[in-house]
């Protein structure tokens, strides 16, 4: 079997190429028909051409063809795909050029290592606050707490449309990363007080890793870890790849999680990734065999399953979701759910899972192409329905405190008693 149809990223991550780009009198009509037959070959409707020629691919081809500028020929690009109304599909080419109000990055210095001024962050409603600062950090030593609000960083204010390719956590963690150590970061900060705060925090090693696969730009896998109380572990990491069981692994059998009895897995805001590390994290989660759902890609039929290992956890796992869980996330979370080996808490999951392609294509623009079609254990879709948790909690902080990870503590402390 190919490896293609066993390697599939289901993420959502937005990337550009150069705005040098020349517009030639016959690149638009070229460029859609790359796009379309690009995205009819992968498509797992075999039918996808006749199904949406007419309705879809002739109704904008009048617009697309009159498209002034690279920019303008994207934008009419995506507006065809979103007619389609799968998610994952996408074409990435340059905006209208560079944010001017995004501040260039200041002693940028060396990036060898990931780096970032020493917090995180999680969607709340329209907001963006404070999930976990570390440490030592520079932000430790400014007392940014959590819950509080991120107004602006490096010039950008915090903001959410509905034509963002990406979620607005993903844009603020990209700008909070882009510097080396030893980089400063400006940020604007509303404190739960509701001071405003205008704060410029130095960068510093944050312990993450640059990974790259595909297609895709180097991105930054984060990957944390704590225990939070005798006997739970807590994991949140950003990426499904396969450096995070290789950490998970050694801090089960021989780290921080070697006598811890209950798991909680953070899957807020993580877009997804590569499918196998679902299954693999699996194994170190459950003491069972845990079906992951059913993939169609390339007319074959996958049914990955979680092989429990020697050390795996075998008491309690809860697994934390928001509105920006997408992807392997959600077909992580529906396999908890459908097994029934674990809890559910937070909000309802994206709803964005359909297994997909990143390629190049010959005019120079960049897409992302659904390849397949993902069911979860119990048959249903979660393309455009998403996960509903078992106990669902809104994300927010009431004093400091993380109400969705409270509550997975609370029902942590009613099992064990």
């Amino acid at each position: 079997m190919k490896k293609s149809n066993f390697v599939i990223l289901c993420l959502l991550l937005a990337g550009f190429i150069c705005s040098g780009m020349p517009m030639g009198e016959n690149f638009a009509a070229k460029a859609l028909d790359e796009v379309w037959q690009e995205v009819a070959r992968n498509h797992y409707r075999k039918d996808f051409d006749s199904a949406y020629r007419k309705s879809v691919y002739e109704k904008f081809r009048p617009v697309i063809l009159k498209s002034e500028d690279i920019p303008a020929l994207t934008e009419n690009l995506n507006k065809m795909l979103d007619a389609v109304g799968d998610s994952h599909l996408r074409v990435f080419g340059p905006d209208n050029g560079p944010d001017k109000s995004i501040r260039p990055v200041e002693n940028p210095g060396a990036v060898n290592s990931p780096a970032d001024p020493g917090f995180s962050l999680l969607t709340c409603g329209k907001e963006l606050q404070v999930r976990h600062v570390r440490p030592g950090s520079a932000a430790a030593k400014e007392n940014v707490c959590p819950g509080d609000v991120l107004l602006a960083v490096e010039g950008w204010q915090v903001k959410q449309t509905q034509e963002d390719v990406s979620p607005m956590v993903l844009m603020a963690t990209s700008l909070l990363e882009r510097g080396g150590v030893g980089s400063i970061c400006e940020v604007q900060m509303r404190g739960r007080d509701g001071k405003i705060r205008h704060l410029r925090l130095k960068r510093s090693d944050n312990g993450g890793i640059f990974f790259q696969t595909a297609a895709l730009p180097r991105m930054v896998l984060r990957y944390e870890t704590r225990m939070l109380n005798e006997k739970t572990g807590y994991l949140r990491f950003n990426i499904f790849a396969p450096d995070v069981v290789r950490k998970f692994r050694k801090d089960r059998r021989y780290g921080i999680f070697k006598n811890a009895e209950n798991i909680i897995v953070d899957l807020r805001g993580n877009p997804g990734g590569i499918l196998l590390t679902a299954e693999w994290l699996g194994a170190w989660c459950f003491p069972v065999k845990v079906p992951m759902g059913t993939l169609i890609v390339d007319g074959v039929k996958l049914t990955p399953v979680s092989e429990p290992q020697k050390d795996c956890f075998n008491k309690h796992v809860i697994v934390l979701t928001d509105g920006d869980s997408a992807s392997t996330s959600e077909i992580f979370a529906a396999a908890v759910q459908d097994s029934k080996t674990g809890i559910v808490i937070g909000s309802r999951t994206a709803g964005k899972c359909l297994p997909s392609l990143f390629l190049t294509l010959p005019s120079g623009l960049r897409i992302q192409t659904v390849s397949g079609d993902a069911r979860r254990a119990s048959g249903k879709s979660l393309e455009k329905i998403g996960v509903t948790p078992d106990i669902w909690v809104d994300n927010g902080f009431e004093n400091g405190q993380d109400k969705v990870l409270a509550k997975a503590l609370s029902v942590l402390a009613e099992k064990g008693n």
